[in-house]
């Protein structure tokens, strides 16, 4: 928990350049209810093939990767910017010495990616093929409590009173104890890794989810 601690003492003092310059107030966003209806599955362009399910949730879109007819990428708000990072990989990665977690919004980090056989399978892909205590109804409830735990370490209560809560404990064990790892491409984050459940329940909310980002890709000119 004192790790844990630390990170979200470094979110109470910044919320970083991203949040104040690129996604504005929070006010807007609620920890409602998880939703349950389908999504769309959209192509991004006329070669990409597209899929079809009604089980993962709302608000996710699923395109495959060109480079592999096996694997699919959700598709968040700057698909077309990590097409390039992802297809050309002319970047370079800069390593933070000091990894900082940040909030940001769920739909601004590419890269969370599916195979076809778990896209053909959603239940198996959320339940982690039957394992105790997973569901997809579970994951987006933990990810529908994130601005709680937000809204109340910002008021100054600590991650161990908060703990105290059994709802709120499973919300901050699941994404703050060991939180998602992203590197920083410009506007937006790329997936580095585990955690494809917790985020993609967080874009289905479109929330923020707090990403600890180990560094930056710069496109090389």
């Amino acid at each position: 928990m004192l790790q844990a601690e630390k990170y979200v003492a470094l979110l109470a003092k910044s919320l970083s350049e991203y949040e104040s310059v690129q996604l504005g107030s929070t006010n807007g966003i609620s920890a409602s209810t998880p939703q349950t209806s389908s999504f769309a599955v959209t192509p991004s362009s006329a070669d990409t093939t597209t899929f079809e399910s009604n089980t993962f949730g709302s608000n996710l879109a699923f395109v495959q990767d060109r480079l592999s007819a096996e694997r699919y990428f959700s598709r968040g708000n700057h698909y077309e910017e990590y097409r390039d990072y992802w297809e050309n990989g002319n970047y370079t990665f800069s390593r933070n010495e000091n990894p900082e977690l940040v909030y940001v919004r769920a739909r601004d980090i590419e890269g969370v990616y599916l195979s076809d056989r778990e896209l053909g399978n959603p239940e198996g892909f959320w339940t982690r093929n039957g394992r105790e205590g997973w569901s997809r109804e579970n994951i987006l409830r933990r990810a529908s409590h994130i601005q709680d735990v937000r809204q109340n370490t910002e008021s100054g209560m600590s991650l161990d009173e908060l703990s105290q809560n059994p709802v709120l404990d499973d919300t901050i064990r699941s994404y703050y104890n060991n939180p998602v790892q992203v590197a920083q491409v410009g506007s937006y984050y790329v997936f580095q890794s585990d955690g494809r459940h917790r985020t993609l329940a967080a874009q289905s909310l479109d929330t923020y989810i707090p990403v600890l980002v180990t560094g930056s890709y710069t496109r090389n000119d």
